[in-house]
């Protein structure tokens, strides 16, 4: 048989605490197609944005 395997209570609270933060961020994710009349509003307005550039051949 095999010891159970039992967190701390500072380490419980702390995984309890990052399980609850996950479970409420609100977060908000949109595709959209960058060109040069939408592109500095996008960028300013975005907490975060990962632009793919690609060449069409």
């Amino acid at each position: 048989m095999h010891p159970a395997v039992f967190l701390s209570l500072p380490d419980l609270r702390c995984s309890l605490l990052l399980l609850v933060t996950w479970v409420f961020t609100p977060v908000t994710t949109e595709i959209t197609s960058l060109d040069t009349e939408n592109i500095d509003e996008i960028l300013n307005n975005a907490d975060v944005a990962l632009v793919n550039f690609y060449a069409d051949c």
